[in-house]
């Protein structure tokens, strides 16, 4: 079997259809950050719409786009060109397999020129609205179908990123990823990532890169970074308490490696997720 499918069959998922829509003139919808084992979808059947994420990335959609936020990140949707017509879904893992989507970026977008795409989010519209004798099964199939085809899209696309989820198929290397996804905050070093492998040093630091194409230590920056900005998206707490959650010892060094990281300070990353969350455009 291979490594995609692999992953999915391990992985539970959970599927429902949030909301359809057919929207006209100009609109905006404005989505909170979301439970972390949450993957929120979009799909779009007719018109043109864009995305708008808290890092400040904007992306056009256009009929036929499926948007995959895995992290369930702060964003809004926004009208672009003609009337709409946009189905909404999410798809649930089970909160002790958050590694699988914390392996995942921010979003994941599929466009398919031909009409099978296109066709799949028809079908899911039409049969959660009918709601039919086994429309349930029928839309959660099509859900993870939806999530295959982004996911596969995205390895196609950048086919080195997969790294991380090899890596944690890994029988040595697995456990290593996955303690640094549970426990960000820990002070791991390359040593004690390798004594998790049972391996040497050396040994684990050449495979690691071998499988995932970077190194422990940016992994591990990566890794935190995200769940920083997970917290500062979700959380009140102070820069200094968040700070220490992802491993920084102090809220400046957590700062310059967020702005390096991310392309945007803490604060402001944090009041974009909040803008995201209401109506008020970017100053």
């Amino acid at each position: 079997m291979d490594l995609l499918s692999a992953l999915l069959t391990l992985h539970e998922l959970r599927s429902r259809i949030d909301v359809r829509c057919q929207l006209q003139g100009d609109w905006l919808r404005p989505h909170a950050a979301g439970e972390l084992n949450v993957i929120r979808w979009h799909g779009l059947l007719d018109g043109g719409a864009h995305i708008e994420l808290a890092t400040g990335q904007r992306h056009a959609l256009q009929a036929g786009s499926l948007i995959m936020l895995p992290q369930s990140g702060a964003h809004r949707l926004c009208h672009d060109d003609g009337d709409v017509r946009l189905i909404c879904g999410s798809l649930w893992i089970a909160p002790a397999q958050r590694h699988l989507l914390a392996a995942l970026p921010d979003i994941l977008i599929y466009h398919e020129p031909g009409a099978w795409l296109t066709a799949t989010l028809q079908r899911l519209y039409q049969e959660s609205a009918e709601e039919q004798a086994g429309s349930q099964l029928l839309c959660q199939q099509l859900s993870t179908v939806l999530l295959t085809l982004a996911l596969r899209h995205w390895l196609a696309q950048a086919p080195t990123q997969g790294g991380l989820l090899q890596a944690l198929m890994h029988p040595r290397l697995g456990v290593a990823i996955a303690a640094m996804l549970h426990q960000p905050e820990q002070a791991w070093s390359v040593a004690r990532l390798a004594e998790l492998s049972h391996q040497s040093r050396a040994s684990f630091a050449r495979q690691f890169r071998a499988v995932t194409g970077s190194t422990p230590l940016l992994l591990l920056t990566q890794i935190r970074m995200a769940h920083g900005a997970a917290l500062l998206a979700r959380e009140s707490h102070s820069l200094a308490v968040i700070a220490e959650h992802a491993g920084y010892a102090s809220e400046s060094a957590f700062h310059h490696a967020f702005v390096r990281h991310m392309g945007v300070t803490p604060g402001e990353y944090r009041r974009r997720a909040r803008l995201l969350a209401g109506s008020e455009p970017f100053p």
